[in-house]
């Protein structure tokens, strides 16, 4: 797996790293998932995810109140909400160059469109903690987005992979 120091993920995309700081940050965002995880996924990935975001610290985030301007109804809105402007880095967080949720460095914030594999909503999306292994913690552990190597041909898109600054 990739990761969290530095990367290059995608062939042509550039690179990324991230400070000692977020790796922290990023190791303590996946320890938080692992234990704070409802047991299996309900549908409620998008109110765990950002509570274990704001609850470990991650980024500029540090209370479940921040960013009031997020629509939240849905995981895809904190995606859009994220690429939109300087909002990303508002909240300490950087956009990774990166396609595959299954490149995503172990600590991140995966977000993938709805109708992707893995996923049950045909809008909403996932929003999900990767653990570097290719399985991710939303509200439940052990989520999977399908095989790497038919992810994009089954329907598969990524919204977003953030991480700290």
């Amino acid at each position: 797996p990739v990761t969290p120091e530095a990367g290059t993920p995608d062939a042509g995309a550039g690179t990324w790293a991230v400070s000692p700081r977020g790796r922290d940050q990023m190791t303590r965002l996946v320890q938080h998932a692992d234990r704070y995880n409802s047991g299996m996924s309900i549908g409620r990935s998008f109110v765990f995810v950002w509570g274990y975001m704001t609850t470990s610290g991650y980024g500029e985030l540090d209370d479940y109140a921040d960013a009031p301007d997020m629509p939240s109804a849905y995981p895809r809105n904190f995606a859009e909400y994220m690429n939109q402007g300087d909002n990303a880095a508002t909240w300490g967080l950087q956009r990774l160059p990166i396609s595959l949720p299954h490149d995503a460095p172990a600590g991140s914030v995966v977000v993938v469109a709805g109708g992707s594999p893995g996923t049950t909503h045909p809008t909403a999306g996932d929003i999900a903690v990767a653990v570097g292994d290719g399985t991710f913690i939303n509200d439940g552990p052990g989520v999977t987005y399908g095989p790497r190597a038919t992810f994009a041909s089954d329907g598969g898109r990524v919204l977003g992979v953030y991480a700290p600054l």
